[in-house]
Formats: C-alpha cells, structure tokens, sequence
C-alpha cells in the first residue's frame, strides 16, 4: 500500500492497522534513565 492508498482509506474511516508494523512500534523519548539528584537539607 502507497502512502495515498494509506491516505485515502484513513480519510474514509477505514481501518489501516493492517498496513502498520505494530510489533516494531515504540514511543519515542520514553526510554528509561537514570538520574542522581541531592537534595538541600
């Protein structure tokens, strides 16, 4: 599917999960981190 098939559908309330790869899908900046703070006493 082209991206104005992908377009077209979704415009028309079709479904489009069928062209997505949800298993390779991520949130992007949500990767854990860890920080080290002081607090003033």
């Amino acid at each position: 599917m082209n991206s104005t098939e992908f377009d077209q559908r979704f415009e028309d309330g079709a479904s489009v999960l069928d062209a997505l790869d949800i298993g390779a899908a991520r949130r992007p900046r949500l990767d854990q981190r860890r920080v080290n703070f002081d607090f003033p006493l």
